[in-house]
């Protein structure tokens, strides 16, 4: 089990605060499902992408199939899919080649607490389940990369020198509880949300 006191702010206030911060114009969800963020993110324009999202102004497509056919950039994308390893490398560098400049991407669930949560697949039953998204961090070092330490942590990336490549698979939950110390984290006061 990691140690975490997550504190009182969400992912929403991130991402909003962010927004605010560098007059974000342009905001990109991938995986809206029912909508818990995307109905509270305000921005002037604003994109969300999720196969099954009863959401009618969503594109119900798979990301893969939508940064396809994507020609519009944004300026904060905020990566929520289908917590899977392999999906949210792919879903990171698709969003790199759309991003602004100065913009960010925010990828939830990057820090499960324990095995439960960071399970693939999914043990049923759990709603706080994040996948083995953790791995990707790992994949993140050296880049312009932290957690934020909220909402089972929230990854800020500000650059990436060139593609990312997923060179994790090997590595479980136990290796993750044990070198998690690598991985940069701030809390939400510390975050310099200015880009």
């Amino acid at each position: 089990m990691i140690p975490v006191n997550w504190g009182p702010h969400t992912r929403m206030d991130l991402i909003h605060r962010f927004i605010d911060v560098n007059q974000y114009q342009s905001y990109l969800e991938i995986g809206v499902s029912s909508g818990l963020c995307w109905n509270e993110i305000q921005a002037p324009r604003k994109t969300g992408v999720d196969p099954f999202s009863p959401i009618p102004a969503v594109i119900r497509q798979h990301s893969d199939t939508f940064f396809a056919q994507n020609t519009d950039t944004y300026d904060i994308i905020f990566i929520d899919g289908d917590h899977q390893y392999d999906q949210v490398i792919r879903d990171i560098n698709n969003a790199w080649r759309c991003l602004n400049n100065k913009g960010v991407i925010i990828l939830h669930d990057m820090m499960p607490v324990n095995h439960r949560q960071g399970s693939n697949p999914r043990i049923k039953g759990d709603p706080s389940w994040c996948g083995d998204v953790y791995k990707a961090n790992f994949d993140l070092l050296g880049h312009a990369y932290a957690i934020c330490e909220i909402d089972h942590g929230c990854g800020i990336l500000g650059h990436i020198r060139d593609r990312v490549t997923a060179q994790h698979h090997h590595i479980d939950f136990n290796y993750f509880e044990q070198h998690c110390h690598q991985i940069p984290r701030l809390r939400y006061e510390d975050v310099a949300f200015e880009m």
